[in-house]
């Protein structure tokens, strides 16, 4: 086995070719060898935002998808909402899903989810997240970042 030196491994996306060179010595002849082409993805950046607070009880509220992608392909989204939250203390279990917001992306730029409805007053906060691409992998954004918090009254 071999550990790649850092100076190596890949910091952009794209095809690389790895090839090797093996010297002689007492226990083996010289060999070079040509590996595969290798594809590597990139990590895309990903974040959620709310669009307007406070926000009245029964009313449809969207999210927004912030994506930085590789390319301008188009790779789905979602904004998951949680809630409601006595406080602005929050989090992304399961048990505090309220609905997924649908986004689909072109590129890097800021994208509304379809919108949901919120029917209880108390805090939410949206969480978005990118699905695997032809040139990005799949990431799911940060629980609770103030941004995608938002209250919602009677």
């Amino acid at each position: 086995s071999y550990a790649w030196p850092a100076s190596l491994i890949p910091t952009k996306w794209g095809y690389y070719l790895v090839s090797g060179q093996l010297a002689s010595s007492s226990y083996n002849t010289e060999r070079t060898a040509c590996g595969a082409l290798t594809k590597v993805k990139a990590v895309p950046g990903v974040s959620a935002a709310r669009l307007s607070t406070p926000v009245k009880v029964g009313s449809a509220v969207s999210g927004q998808l912030a994506a930085t992608l590789p390319t301008t392909d188009g790779v789905a989204g979602t904004m998951r909402l949680y809630g409601p939250f006595s406080s602005t203390t929050v989090n992304c279990k399961a048990t505090k899903l309220i609905g997924t917001g649908l986004v689909n992306t072109s590129g890097t730029g800021k994208y509304l989810s379809t919108p949901l409805t919120v029917t209880k007053p108390g805090y939410y906060v949206w969480r978005a997240a990118l699905t695997e691409g032809a040139w990005n992998m799949a990431r799911t954004g940060a629980c609770g970042s103030k941004a995608a918090k938002f209250r919602v009254t009677r």
